[in-house]
């Protein structure tokens, strides 16, 4: 052995016997670069709308008491499918709350303890139900190719109805972007069938295709699903299908590659990287900020703005009956553009949050205890099944479903945005070709773990 491969080995070993230290230090450092670049923000005067950081004592014994089961728990990451939703809902949803939450002003110590245990619960239930032994049988019929020209001839016949009737504005402007979009909400309605075409084929369909591409080397899945999103763009505005596919696209190839497990620290470094590029931003006089604006503002300070406001909502005096157990009574009351227009003080704003918090707004606890059941058993029911079939569609759909609920009703991720549809396609999947050795060897370690 030579002694570098040496040294390689000494490392993997290390890493191995030392993963939670790792992961504790590499977050202790990622949450360090979420609070400085807020701060740094503030300070540049482009924190428009947010508020200078301010941890109150019950804050800091929150995170104290939280962070070290964030590190736990990611630093548990073996590259199941539920790994997706552990890893998104850790880093994004519930650090950012724990560091963040003071942006939108004050918050009560009793809001602040009520918003941790909101967040925290659902990985701990998913903890729990992951013990569960639970055998689920695969009987697949359609042929993996029968399936991706599915999905490829629903997303031409969406982008031809759609192309038939365009919003007024279409068009690439940068500047209308808002425009297309308050104009698609009227030109497709919420609840029709192309709404939901287009809904399922920007969040779902496309990214499915790019992964797909990833996974088999396919260009012309991956051309047809960029050339959608750019056709989506010209149409609604919209500019988050354009992450998915690229991230879709190398989660195939990290797959393909076998090389998941690790993904928690890719992830934890390549913040640090990025909060590098901004210390070097400021270092050459830079103004624009560009990866402090349009990654960890948006990423971070954002999303824990508008997680205080939907707190603030739930101890608020209410303008709209509503109780705790079962939420609103208002059948026209629909809780994103509700704290869209009283708290974001604009009544256009669309303003998402994570499925559980969403759901204890919209439904009370009733609701919030549909979330934390189903969420947990489905991504559990895609581990087992992966775990038995070795199909590598059950990871892409743990990451799609991960990624969604950390910004979406749980039930809105899962038929919207195609994730139903893709989950029975999947479940019914042939395997033709043998599963990749190295994809095989993976699946029987997880299995045995």
């Amino acid at each position: 052995m030579s002694k570098w491969s040496g040294a390689c080995e000494w490392f993997r070993s290390f890493g191995n016997s030392h993963r939670y230290p790792i992961m504790l230090l590499l977050y202790l450092a990622f949450s360090a670069t979420v609070v400085h670049v807020h701060a740094i923000r503030f300070t540049d005067n482009s924190g428009s709308g947010l508020r200078m950081w301010n941890m109150s004592a019950t804050g800091w014994i929150g995170v104290v008491l939280s962070l070290p089961y964030l590190a736990w728990t990611i630093s548990r990451i073996t590259g199941l499918p539920s790994d997706f939703f552990k890893l998104f809902y850790s880093v994004i949803a519930v650090t950012s709350y724990l560091l963040l939450h003071s942006v939108y002003g004050p918050v009560p110590y009793i809001v602040i303890i009520t918003g941790i245990a909101i967040l925290m619960i659902p990985l701990v239930i998913l903890e729990v139900f992951k013990r569960i032994k639970l055998s689920l049988p695969v009987r697949g019929f359609l042929q993996s190719s029968h399936i991706d020209a599915l999905i490829a001839l629903v997303l031409l016949v969406v982008v031809v109805f759609a192309y038939m009737r365009p919003p007024a504005n279409a068009g690439f402007g940068l500047l209308d972007i808002y425009i297309r979009r308050l104009e698609g909400r009227h030109t497709y309605p919420a609840g029709t069938l192309l709404a939901y075409g287009l809904a399922m084929s920007m969040n779902g369909f496309s990214p499915y295709l790019a992964f797909r591409a990833g996974l088999k080397m396919r260009m012309d899945l991956l051309v047809l699903s960029m050339a959608a999103v750019v056709f989506f763009y010209w149409l609604l505005g919209v500019k988050a299908p354009f992450l998915y596919i690229a991230v879709s696209f190398l989660l195939g190839l990290v797959v393909r590659k076998n090389i998941l497990r690790p993904m928690a620290y890719y992830c934890m470094v390549a913040v640090l990287i990025l909060w590098m590029l901004v210390l070097v931003d400021l270092a050459w006089g830079g103004r624009n900020l560009v990866v402090a604006n349009y990654f960890f503002m948006r990423v971070f300070s954002v999303q824990a703005e508008t997680q205080s406001m939907y707190m603030k909502f739930l101890f608020d005096p209410k303008l709209i009956p509503w109780s705790w157990i079962t939420g609103s009574s208002d059948p026209s009351f629909v809780a994103t553009y509700y704290i869209g227009e009283h708290y974001s003080n604009n009544p256009d704003n669309n303003a998402n949050t994570n499925a559980f918090l969403y759901q204890i707004t919209a439904k009370g606890i009733m609701g919030y205890l549909a979330a934390i059941a189903f969420v947990p058993l489905f991504l559990v029911a895609l581990d087992r099944l992966f775990q038995a079939s070795r199909n590598p569609s059950y990871l892409f759909l743990g990451f799609l479903y991960g990624i969604l609920v950390v910004e979406q009703a749980f039930t809105v991720a899962m038929l919207s945005s195609g994730v139903a549809v893709l989950f029975l396609l999947t479940l019914f999947e042939r395997r033709i070709d043998p599963p990749s050795p190295k994809l095989e060897s993976a699946a029987s370690i997880l299995k045995a773990e």
